[in-house]
């Protein structure tokens, strides 16, 4: 059993496709968002009462 000569094939690129944007990666960085703003009203009301 021979090997293909790599010298005349030529090289082939495989570029995946991109997937489209699902409603559930919508879903996950609004709840991610939310998670961040929460944590900002967090720091804050510990900001309040640590003075």
């Amino acid at each position: 059993m021979s090997l293909p000569d790599s010298t005349l094939a030529s090289p082939r690129s495989v570029v995946p496709q991109k997937s489209p944007t699902t409603v559930y990666t919508v879903m996950l960085v609004l709840s991610l968002l939310a998670v961040i703003v929460g944590l900002v009203f967090l720091y804050l009301e510990w900001q309040r009462y640590a003075q």
